[in-house]
């Protein structure tokens, strides 16, 4: 044995055995309170999310052609409602808008 030696003196081999496997026996304590914990998990109802009332929809088009225009009607004419409306600022470049549409959920 050297001076710098981590093992114990005069251990012997089960005593030696014992010490290996003490750390990772979990206590009665820690156990139950795991098992309290899944049991808990199963327990617990599971909840459904209600639907929105409303689908969304993004839609970016170009106003600067009659195209757009027209699909932003035949959107508006299917139910869809413009909840917001984004243009381009002056720095920006394009002539995209989005649109921000809502319909309610059927």
């Amino acid at each position: 044995m050297g001076l710098f030696s981590t093992k114990p003196r005069g251990m012997t081999p089960a005593q030696e055995a014992a010490a290996r496997r003490g750390p990772h026996i979990p206590d009665d304590d820690a156990v139950n309170a795991a098992i309290a914990r899944a049991e808990a998990r199963q327990a617990k109802p599971v909840t459904t999310t209600a639907q929105a009332p409303y689908e969304t929809m993004t839609v970016k088009l170009d106003m600067g052609l009659k195209g757009g225009q027209r699909k932003l009607e035949k959107l508006v004419a299917d139910g869809w409602e413009i909840v917001s409306e984004r243009k381009k600022g002056a720095l920006e470049w394009g002539t995209k808008t989005a649109y921000t549409l809502r319909r309610a959920r059927a």
